[in-house]
């Protein structure tokens, strides 16, 4: 995860971490349906990242609304 975190723009990793901050200290698991990764918390029942959903442009929109 560190070397994706390095390759991504600092705009971009900003609002990762500011997306991943909302589940701090939740219990999260990374799921695998057929070829798609999630990553979901289990505490809000929410999915925080669909690999075949969301890339990084769409996770800052969504944090922006």
């Amino acid at each position: 995860m560190r070397m994706c975190l390095d390759a991504i723009s600092k705009t971009e990793n900003n609002v990762l971490k500011e997306k991943l901050a909302q589940h701090l200290g939740h219990k999260v698991s990374i799921v695998r349906y057929g070829n798609c990764l999630t990553l979901e918390c289990e505490d809000c029942n929410e999915v925080i990242f669909d690999s075949d959903v969301y890339d990084l442009k769409d996770v800052e929109e969504e944090v922006a609304e």
